[in-house]
């Protein structure tokens, strides 16, 4: 299995290098992501000699869907196949914001761009099946307020429910894309990582200096965040599980818990998703608005 191809988004920071740093322990191509050239290099520069892996570097902004889709087409021409997706770059923020292309930004950054890019790299995926997707989802998702109508807040916005509806989001396409792969040899699943002390809480005017102080207090390591992702990214019981969602807060996160999800809205929200994406995908975007 040394031929195996794993990529983490946000790998330069939090949850993402967390995860990275136990990867390189396994015999693989490790593909690290992040949107800053020279941050993407430390990342890279920490990580090698770590382990056997084989640590590579992909650079886009998840902001702008036109450098996520060139780095889609880079890591095709790169690799033939792609073992393991974990899809974990995100964002919060304290206000609305439109990304390079004109959508709300936490809505890009978080779901649309994820989206493409795992779309876009189903082909290599189904190259190396048996192969396996995660999400890094939360439990935020419970106080999501998602309108399919409303998707970029410009009706209603605040930054924690931009943030929980793209949460929601998560968990609602990773179980689609668990039920339509399951024949194609691909699992995919979500989880929670439990409160972890990242960059994600810390600039964020949402949060008083009393109320960060308070969340301090429960606050977790990105190591230990980190922990669910790496047991469903190489496990060889997590190959048999997905469609499931994770709960770090759960003992060790290695039980699926059971959550109601609504499949009518992860259905208009997939076809909506492929709509927007339509100028990106291309000829994919049928597929895409058929499958997950």
């Amino acid at each position: 299995m040394n031929d195996r191809v794993c990529l983490v988004t946000g790998a330069t920071s939090g949850i993402g290098h967390a995860a990275a740093r136990a990867l390189v322990r396994e015999k693989l191509t490790l593909v690290i992501h992040g949107r800053n050239a020279e941050r993407l290099e430390s990342a890279r520069a920490a990580l090698r000699g770590a382990g056997p892996a084989d640590v590579q570097t992909i650079r886009a902004d998840f902001a702008s869907l036109d450098e996520v889709r060139e780095m889609a087409v880079e890591f095709r021409q790169r690799f033939n196949r792609l073992d393991i997706l974990f899809n974990n770059a995100g964002l919060l923020t304290d206000e609305r914001r439109t990304g390079i292309d004109g959508f709300e930004l936490t809505f890009t950054v978080n779901h649309l761009a994820p989206m493409l890019l795992t779309w876009s790299l189903l082909p290599l995926l189904r190259n190396a099946a048996p192969a396996r997707i995660l999400f890094n989802s939360s439990s935020a998702l419970g106080d999501a307020r998602l309108d399919i109508d409303d998707l970029q807040g410009e009706r209603w916005h605040s930054g924690w429910s931009a943030y929980a509806n793209t949460k929601l989001a998560n968990m609602l396409m990773s179980s689609l894309l668990a039920e339509r792969l399951a024949g194609d040899g691909i699992v995919c699943n979500s989880f929670c990582p439990g409160l972890i002390d990242t960059r994600l809480l810390k600039d964020n005017r949402e949060f008083s200096p009393r109320m960060l102080e308070h969340i301090k207090k429960r606050v977790r390591t990105p190591e230990d965040g980190a922990l669910t992702a790496v047991y469903l990214a190489t496990a060889p019981e997590a190959a048999k599980i997905s469609g499931a969602f994770f709960l770090k807060s759960q003992g060790a996160g290695r039980q699926p818990v059971h959550i109601h999800w609504d499949r009518d809205l992860a259905v208009r929200l997939r076809e909506e998703t492929a709509r927007i994406l339509k100028p990106w995908l291309g000829d994919q975007a049928g597929s895409a608005a058929d499958s997950a």
